[in-house]
């Protein structure tokens, strides 16, 4: 069974309270979506409530084949993300998000990236595009064969994104 959520604040002189949720994500989508919300339900009975709430990687979705987000300047839809800004506008609660994969169009077409995202709760939305990107070489290890490279299907972003939450400012 999926645990609760636990609430920890920052050293004193920080008034942030956030939530950390961890879970065990599958490929169902729908599933996922139901226990965030019930974590989130539940994070937001604590006194006081928290300013954030963290859900961990590939919260929404984990599997092989990943429904894509859709990025357009600082708007997101599909995969499931419309039912997390939903939740943050419903508890008035700023809600992060990693290990999303999303699709934004250029010039040049399609690019996709390893995308963690903090919706606010009128929301707005801080999107940061992983820019250290995952590389494994398996000639380094004995276990395994098999080459791990996210370059691969994956673009790097290029920029550091902060956000005030609070009156605090974080790093995504």
């Amino acid at each position: 069974p999926p645990a609760l959520p636990i609430v920890s604040a920052l050293p004193p002189q920080s008034d942030l309270i956030i939530a950390i949720c961890q879970l065990t994500s599958t490929d169902n989508t729908a599933q996922n979506l139901s226990t965030i919300n019930q974590f989130i339900t539940a994070a937001m009975q604590h006194t006081p409530a928290p300013h954030l709430v963290a859900l961990p990687e590939n919260a929404l979705y984990m599997g092989s084949n990943p429904p894509v987000v859709s990025v357009e300047g600082s708007k997101v839809t599909g995969g499931g993300i419309e039912n997390i800004i939903s939740l943050a506008a419903q508890h008035s609660v700023h809600i992060s998000l990693g290990g999303i994969r999303t699709a934004t169009t250029t010039s040049s077409g399609t690019v996709h990236h390893n995308t963690h995202i903090l919706i606010s709760p009128d929301g707005n939305t801080a999107i940061y595009h992983k820019t250290h990107l995952f590389r494994f070489d398996p000639s380094h290890h004995t276990d395994t064969e098999k080459a791990l490279d996210e370059t691969h299907s994956t673009a790097a972003g290029d920029r550091l994104v902060v956000a005030t939450i609070a009156g605090v400012t974080v790093g995504l």
